[in-house]
């Protein structure tokens, strides 16, 4: 049975992909799920027409993610948390964080996208990669200090602004 799928299916195949399974999971599984449909002419046309449209988009944002990715590597970005007498944050710097100071540059990143293994919770500089693609990761260098360290740094150097 030829089906042409809807959506990417593990094992199988990707949205708008031509493949041929056995009847039994065409039509018991795949057909009622809604992930293919039967693969006539008509659709087979619609499917070369879409890809052709998908492979403009895909190169369009090839691009825009290649120039964010170029923005990424080169950035550091700064966090200040309190720290309590115990050597602990009152707050640790999290996936949200590191998004929210993104979208002030005006980068937006999913934040399923940020690949923050867990939160930090200690001062010093931590490389977290921001996967902007499949085939697409960018590294970002993160600098978390103490509120005491950020204001002995600022008054250290008060031209700096």
């Amino acid at each position: 049975m030829q089906l042409i799928l809807t959506q990417d299916v593990t094992h199988l195949g990707r949205a708008g992909d031509l493949v041929t399974v056995k009847q039994g999971y065409g039509r018991n599984y795949l057909l009622p799920q809604g992930l293919a449909l039967l693969a006539t002419k008509h659709r087979k046309a619609e499917v070369d027409h879409h890809r052709a449209i998908l492979a403009s988009k895909a190169a369009e944002n090839h691009q825009k993610n290649s120039s964010t990715k170029e923005r990424l590597d080169g950035m550091i970005l700064q966090f200040e948390r309190k720290m309590s007498d115990g050597d602990a944050f009152f707050g640790s710097v999290t996936i949200r964080d590191i998004a929210k100071q993104l979208e002030g540059l005006e980068i937006v990143v999913p934040l399923s996208n940020i690949l923050l293994e867990k939160p930090i919770k200690e001062p010093g500089q931590y490389q977290v990669p921001i996967r902007l693609s499949v085939d697409l990761e960018a590294t970002l260098k993160l600098i978390v200090k103490t509120t005491s360290e950020a204001s002995d740094s600022t008054q250290a150097n008060p031209m700096q602004s």
